[in-house]
């Protein structure tokens, strides 16, 4: 997809550039890439490469959400569901399972309050200061400007400047910690050194073989490990692939997904859609028969839904 015109994608000053950096499609996705093109915007000897591929279906979007369990409504939460769980779309697998996964974010939204934010931007170290977001984006105007090749002095000096302030924000902030030790003993200093403090988790070393004794070195741990993982090939044996489960018989059950779910622990950590097992099984008396529905015709289709 390299494109004749464009600037080079590795350029290191006093060592020369080049085009060593290649982007390769497929023949079926060449009409589907555009707009590809390299920005300088980076520290890096090797520039970003950019570009669009049209999806033929979109992805979820990405975000995070946490919710707040322990102050739960959920007779609030109950009543949301019992009233709208009637609009779940059971046309396709992907239509079933957006729409009840929508469903039970917007029971959750409704009657579950998320978790509160750490108090600074995301990405944002606690150290960081406004001097630092306005010497960053000088930084990064030099780089836009092609200071980094041209003017290489100028360049420098910005950097500098911000790197230097990113060690005195850390050092002021660092103090600040340590000296409120002086005013609280119990203070923030004194809860990190606790944590800091506390025994470090520790990797099984031994595990017992079949035949009852243990393995003693990590040598010999990794290799117990390789051989119940990764067996070897038998002689002889050939893998037939088997297609979608057809002769499954009948499709899962109520009670043998409502099984799985209780399996799960319900405080674990949810995924993006930040809805925990806890969330699932509260609701699991409204949601049940239809949450199981999609399961069989998973089987039968070999197909997972992308939002799963």
């Amino acid at each position: 997809m390299n494109q004749r015109g464009t600037m080079n994608t590795y350029d290191q000053p006093g060592m020369g550039s080049s085009n060593i950096d290649v982007t390769l499609v497929t023949d079926n996705m060449v009409g589907q890439v555009t707009n590809w093109s390299v920005t300088n915007d980076t520290d890096s000897d090797h520039r970003v490469i950019s570009f669009d591929a049209a999806m033929a279906t979109p992805r979820p979007e990405l975000g995070i959400t946490r919710y707040r369990t322990d102050k739960a409504d959920w007779v609030k939460m109950t009543e949301y569901l019992v009233n709208n769980v009637g609009d779940i779309d059971e046309q396709t697998i992907d239509s079933h399972a957006n729409s009840l996964v929508t469903l039970l974010k917007s029971a959750a939204d409704s009657s579950i309050p998320r978790t509160k934010s750490t108090g600074h931007p995301p990405g944002r170290q606690a150290w960081w200061t406004p001097e630092l977001t306005v010497f960053k984006k000088a930084l990064e105007r030099s780089r836009r400007l092609g200071q980094r090749s041209n003017e290489p002095e100028v360049y420098r000096a910005h950097r500098n400047k911000y790197l230097a302030e990113i060690r005195r924000a850390k050092m002021a902030t660092w103090q600040a910690l340590a000296g409120d030790l002086n005013v609280n003993p119990w203070s923030k200093a004194f809860r990190w050194a606790k944590r800091k403090g506390a025994p470090p988790n520790t990797v099984q070393g031994n595990l017992r073989r079949l035949d009852g004794s243990y393995t003693e070195t990590v040598e010999e741990t990794a290799e117990l490990l390789l051989k119940a993982f990764v067996p070897d090939e038998l002689d002889g044996e050939t893998s037939d692939y088997h297609g979608p489960l057809d002769d499954r018989g009948e499709p899962p059950s109520v009670s043998e997904v409502k099984a799985s779910v209780w399996r799960v622990k319900p405080n674990k950590a949810p995924g993006l859609d930040g809805l925990a097992a806890k969330i699932i099984r509260k609701a699991w008396p409204v949601i049940g028969p239809t949450q199981t529905k999609p399961y069989g015709t998973e089987l039968r289709k070999s197909y997972f839904p992308i939002s799963w």
